[in-house]
């Protein structure tokens, strides 16, 4: 059977770049276009030009690809450089995961189907309905995200201060400080002003449908809610808050 050389490319294109925006996804990481179509663009040159390297070249192309591509379309968080290492090597083994399994999905419809599904374009087209379905997903949850809530008034107290505030009830906001167990509610640039200097108490890693951001620590007294004092760390956001003050954590409402 004659297999021809745009199969290939289409096919490995389209899986590596289904293997990449799940791999994001899993993550919970923003997609960078760029970077993926770059990305599944090597990997479909090399799984091109795998069937004519030398035995030395193929061990070194499946030792070496799956780093090499995300190496490529994976942004690590910001931070010390072993961090950002052991993300690096934490979303590689995501993807290496990804790719066998793949495999494996397509020798057994092989298998079952008594074709190769690797020589014909369907198995491109579905890898491509995957990564719509997923990017679809991704949408929706964002959109969803988006969405006001249930938007109270409240009080933000600190240091005899008790600033009134429109707060966004946000069932998806479950920050936790991980040292002091405290709930954390997301607050406005200005409403951090508004409340003076603040003693920092570190930092937390915020992470969305949209993309992720390490935010400064805040100490407060506490959040006053429909009359209840509720201590918490307030985590402040330099990005716009779509007109409310303060994101309320998911356990405060």
């Amino acid at each position: 059977m004659n297999v021809y050389i745009e199969l290939v490319i289409f096919n490995n294109f389209a899986v590596d770049l289904m293997l990449e925006v799940c791999t994001l996804t899993l993550k919970r990481l923003k997609i960078g276009k760029l970077r993926c179509v770059l990305g599944a663009a090597i990997g479909a040159a090399f799984a091109t030009l795998y069937p004519l390297a030398p035995v030395w070249g193929k061990a070194l192309i499946r030792a070496l690809l799956a780093p090499l591509i995300t190496l490529i379309f994976y942004a690590p968080k910001k931070g010390k450089l072993s961090a950002r290492a052991g993300d690096i090597v934490g979303a590689c083994m995501i993807f290496a995961a990804l790719t066998f399994l793949t495999g494996g999905v397509a020798t057994g419809a092989s298998y079952l189907s008594g074709v190769d599904v690797n020589s014909y374009a369907a198995l491109g087209f579905v890898a491509l309905g995957v990564t719509a379905c997923v990017l679809a997903a991704r949408l929706i949850a964002f959109k969803r995200s988006s969405t006001r809530g249930d938007i109270r008034d409240a009080y933000i107290c600190r240091g005899g201060k008790k600033i009134p505030c429109k707060a966004l009830c946000d069932s998806g906001n479950l920050l936790v400080d991980p040292l002091s167990g405290l709930p954390v509610v997301i607050i406005s640039d200005e409403m951090s002003k508004a409340l003076g200097d603040m003693k920092k108490a570190g930092s937390i890693d915020v992470n969305t449908v949209g993309g992720n951001n390490t935010l400064p620590l805040v100490k407060l007294d506490c959040v006053e809610l429909d009359g209840a004092r509720l201590k918490a760390l307030g985590a402040v956001s330099a990005s716009p808050m779509g007109g409310f003050d303060v994101i309320l954590q998911a356990t405060m409402f």
